[in-house]
């Protein structure tokens, strides 16, 4: 049984996506103050004969739906721009999700059908069109990826099929208005990967899209074919599909729409310049004739008719027409004269080439919007080097050796693949949802809202060639084959870039891709080729390798030329990390990411850095220096005929910034060795996380800088942490009154939060603007946070580190997985809370790159057993607790049992460590190692013993008259 006519469908989706539903006022589930916010006004401003939004009617109910905006800028059936400029009505740079936190709409209208502004899109006319092409689109993309993988839309429409959502078993019956509703939540390739993969997703509200696919599911639609004809009319420039008067309702000179009973005469129709709007009526109702010398429209289920006197079907085109129904204007359009010729060409993309040969070939934007932008896919010939858009394996899910596809939870290692001959199928995946890196163990690729991997042992990316791949998501592959090396047969040959002008170029646009080498105790021996420093490669060195297990140095030699060797000690083996292709003098203390103090000054030596590390008082801010000792770079002009300034913390500052016109460059530079910061004075400042090199943009503030000003940013986390401290400063993203907010780019400020309770409050990571030195510090002050280079510091007075619910410190997705900014806390990575920074600005990204950010999950929201008040432990197994390096960490022990086990210093000297009581607890630091170190609750020096404490023989720490003994004897120790 049916819910409903398509036209039900439509009112029901609008109402419920624009929050304008009569129903869920009258229950309360939607009060006046949302729709004074969705409507930008009172009732009275849009009807003043009434005072409350509760005595619409459902006319006044439908009409506000369309006007409605909600706070992120979505309109109407939720349109965003992103969409918008996908069906070609607009245009802009920058937009949500591309630089900007909510649609601003400050982009640039089309007047496709008409539309010249918002304002005027915020109609029923204008949305009931643009509705139908967004299905139609979506369905498009659906179809052509199901065909794709021998699959076809009818195998699941009408099926009833369970899927896991949440760890909950949910059966849903596909229906074609339910997949609708889904691909407009979730997007086409969200529906696809649901149909082909078993894959449920949901949106940034945590909206299943099993539940549109429920809640609008089976009401009645037009066939596939219908609802893909009229995206393709319509939104890729062919105009005359549907008319191509480019009128609405209000517009239109005649106006055919649903009138029951009405008999109207036109007896002063112009062919020539007459304008028809036939609005919801379908073939399958309207009756077109001509009747002696005048042309009748009829609905005769509705007892309606229409006469143009005078007017003889031949007499009109489809100059005269648009149709909203796909059906109706293609029998009107089959019925009337010949649309005068237009040269101007059919803005699809078709058109003959500009540069002879490199033509369009490849994909052109990569919206689908024709003749409205640059286009979907031009029909001139590859440039002589361009490697097909989806790799060139041939190969299918069935055949190929390694398949990648949505599979939760699993973790696959692929040993022996052979780069020369193996093939590699990539379902349904899109390049933000993919990551691709190579590490010690070889390439993997990881799906993290998935918590899969993929892992191609004993491969470099190097290895790699289009000839191993076929990817079905085309996002996914311009990703994937930017990172790969190219199989191409003519290195000076172009590519078509989408708009009938081939560019030449050595690789076809296909640049280096960053790359992150990550060493611990189980990297394995091994040779890295292709790691390019110059181009912000990092090198992360993970907490279990200290000093006296680590060596970096260079070697030469005929087999592998110039190479840095990382050489690992463990156990009596030694192992080396060989990287190829450059030596130390290469490097800079940016290429590294270190957990541990030594390890970072052993790198630092080995490259002639100098750490700068906080020293008593204030951090003081960077002056000016523009003395033309290290004069700015200009690395080109700005489209707006401004200078290209590059941003290099060891350059002189930049002087003369003109923010109408000028850019900043920071290339492909690693968020390791580059970050920004905002001086005493509140300037934009170039910094070094690690040295008090800082580049001063002179007399230039946050608040007097746009996106564009900020160029295009290479290394993906230096954009995520640029967007905070922007976002930050600019006053986008959200502010909490439950949270307070940790940041790292302010010189000068230290901020004392009086009133923080652990168990309701949460400690936010959203806006920091660094991965490096952040130092978390039980005091007598309370919990102090604070970060180099700037010093900056939040205290949460009377609160500890123990005190802290794990889940209520919150961080964005990369902050923790891939930096590990929870580890200053002595947290898990899989404990703390991940919030989206999808809200934030971010600057742009090159071409085909995508910034990564938007994942949720709630972590654990209970205290760690034996923190706060726990009791000991009462286990009699002697244990060992290690004191070492470790950068920032802020370990707290709960279950220390004075009878049994033992603190065991190692290799560390007297200098190297101080200990003191905090109330009940004994806490020991390892001094100069970011504010490392261990709490012992309920634990005094007086329980203690001789017995309790060990190191190096050769150590003199225990000694009688050491600072440590000397420590311990101030506070109650007793030596004998």
């Amino acid at each position: 049984m049916s819910n409903g006519t398509f036209d039900d469908f439509l009112d029901a989706m609008r109402a419920f996506e624009s929050g304008w539903d009569s129903a869920r006022y009258a229950t309360g589930n939607i009060v006046d103050a949302q729709l004074n916010q969705w409507a930008g006004g009172v009732v009275s401003d849009f009807y003043p004969e009434l005072s409350s939004w509760g005595e619409m009617t459902q006319a006044q109910w439908d009409e506000m739906s369309y006007r409605s905006e909600n706070s992120l800028g979505f309109v109407g059936y939720q349109f965003g721009e992103a969409l918008m400029i996908d069906l070609g009505y607009y245009e802009a740079d920058t937009f949500y999700g591309n630089g900007a936190a909510t649609n601003t709409w400050q982009g640039t209208w089309t007047g496709k059908n008409g539309i010249e502004s918002l304002e005027e899109f915020k109609t029923e006319a204008a949305q009931e069109i643009a509705i139908r092409e967004a299905f139609g689109f979506n369905l498009q993309i659906i179809e052509n990826g199901l065909a794709d993988a021998g699959r076809s839309l009818d195998e699941f429409i009408g099926t009833t099929t369970s899927y896991i959502d949440q760890g909950v078993e949910v059966p849903v019956t596909i229906t074609m208005t339910g997949l609708l509703s889904a691909a407009h939540l979730r997007g086409a390739y969200g529906t696809l990967n649901l149909l082909l993969s078993d894959a449920v997703s949901s949106d940034e509200n945590g909206t299943s899209i099993l539940s549109y696919i429920n809640r609008f599911g089976g009401f009645d639609a037009p066939s596939a074919e219908e609802i893909t004809e009229f995206y393709t009319d319509t939104a890729q420039g062919n105009e005359t599909g549907n008319g191509s008067a480019n009128v609405t309702a209000e517009t239109a000179d005649v106006v055919i729409t649903w009138s029951y009973g009405a008999d109207i005469t036109i007896s002063d129709f112009d062919a020539d310049t007459g304008t028809i709007f036939v609005g919801w009526v379908g073939a399958g109702d309207l009756e077109v004739t001509e009747v002696d010398g005048n042309t009748v429209f009829e609905i005769p289920a509705n007892l309606q008719k229409l006469t143009l006197e005078g007017v003889t079907l031949d007499a009109l085109s489809a100059a005269n027409f648009t149709f909203l129904d796909a059906t109706a204007a293609e029998e009107v359009l089959s019925l009337v004269g010949a649309e005068p010729e237009d040269n101007t060409g059919d803005g699809s993309g078709n058109g003959d080439n500009s540069n002879g040969e490199n033509g369009d070939g490849g994909n052109g934007d990569g919206d689908g919007t024709g003749g409205e932008t640059d286009g979907e896919t031009g029909d001139g010939e590859n440039g002589d080097g361009e490697v097909p858009d989806n790799g060139t394996a041939q190969v299918t899910k069935d055949t190929a050796d390694v398949v990648i596809t949505w599979a939760y939870g699993t973790n696959t290692t692929v040993s022996g693949f052979d780069t020369t001959s193996g093939t590699i199928f990539v379902d349904w995946i899109s390049a933000d949802e993919l990551v691709i890196e190579e590490t010690g163990d070889g390439v993997v690729f990881s799906v993290p809202q998935n918590v899969q991997t993929t892992t191609l042992t004993g491969v470099a990316l190097a290895d790699l060639s289009p000839a191993n791949f076929t990817i079905l998501d085309a996002t996914a592959a311009t990703e994937i084959l930017s990172l790969i090396s190219q199989d191409d047969p003519d290195p000076d040959g172009g590519t078509g870039d989408g708009d009938g002008e081939g560019e030449g170029g050595h690789d076809g646009g296909m640049g280096h891709m960053h790359m992150h080498v990550t060493v611990n105790l189980a990297t394995p021996a091994q040779t890295i080729s292709g790691f390019m420093p110059d181009m912000g490669d990092v090198i992360e060195v993970e907490s279990d390798i200290y000093a006296e297990n680590f060596a970096i140095f260079e070697e030469s030699g005929e087999a592998l030329g110039q190479t840095v060797r990382i050489e690992i000690t463990e156990g009596g083996s030694i192992k080396q990390i060989i990287l190829t292709g450059f030596g130390l003098d290469d490097l800079d203390i940016g290429n590294f990411s270190i957990a541990n103090e030594g390890v970072l000054n052993e790198v630092a030596n080995a490259l002639g850095s100098v750490i700068v590390s906080p020293g008593d008082g204030d951090i003081a801010s960077p002056e000016y220096d523009a003395d033309g000792s290290n004069p700015v770079e200009s690395t080109g002009t700005t489209t707006q005929g401004g200078t290209k300034f590059k941003s290099d913390s060891n350059a002189d500052d930049i002087v003369g910034f003109d923010p109408a016109k000028d850019a900043l460059d920071f290339g492909g530079t690693s968020v390791h060795g580059m970050i920004v910061t905002k001086s005493a004075t509140g300037e934009i400042v170039i910094d070094s996380p690690w040295s008090d090199a800082a580049q001063i943009v002179q007399g230039i503030t946050y608040q007097d800088v746009t996106l564009d000003n900020f160029g295009i940013v290479g290394n993906e986390h230096f954009r995520q942490d640029m967007g905070g401290v922007i976002s930050w400063e600019q006053g986008v993203g959200p502010r909490e009154d439950d949270t307070v907010y940790v940041r790292s780019h302010e010189y000068g400020v230290h901020e004392t939060v009086d009133g923080f309770d652990p168990a309701t409050m949460k400690i936010s990571f959203l806006y920091f603007g660094t991965r490096e030195r952040l130092n978390v510090e039980d005091t007598d002050a309370g919990l102090v946070i604070s970060s180099m280079p700037t010093g900056q510091s939040m205290t949460l007075t009377g609160v500890k580190l123990a005190d802290l619910v794990p889940g209520r410190v919150e961080f964005h997705h990369d902050q923790v997985m891939e930096d590990n900014l929870e580890d200053p806390f002595g947290l898990a990575q899989d404990d703390v809370s991940l919030v989206s920074r999808a809200e934030l600005l971010t600057p742009t990204a090159p071409a085909g790159a995508t910034t990564d950010g938007e994942q949720v999950r709630e972590g654990k929201m209970t205290l760690d057993e034996g923190a706060g008040d726990a009791e000991p432990d009462t286990d009699d197994t002697p244990d060992v607790l290690e004191v070492t390096w470790n950068w920032g960490v802020q370990d707290v022990i709960g279950d220390f049992d004075i009878a049994t086990d033992t603190f065991d210093f190692g290799a560390l000297t007297a200098a190297q460590v101080e200990i003191d009581e905090q109330g009940e607890n004994l806490v020991i630091e390892v001094l100069e190692n970011g504010g490392h170190t261990y709490t012992v609750l309920g634990l005094q020096a007086e329980d203690l013993s001789l017995a309790n404490f060990t190191a190096d023989a050769n150590s003199s720490l225990l000694e009688e008259n050491s600072e440590l003994m000397n420590s311990l004897n101030d506070l109650g120790f007793d030596l004998g």
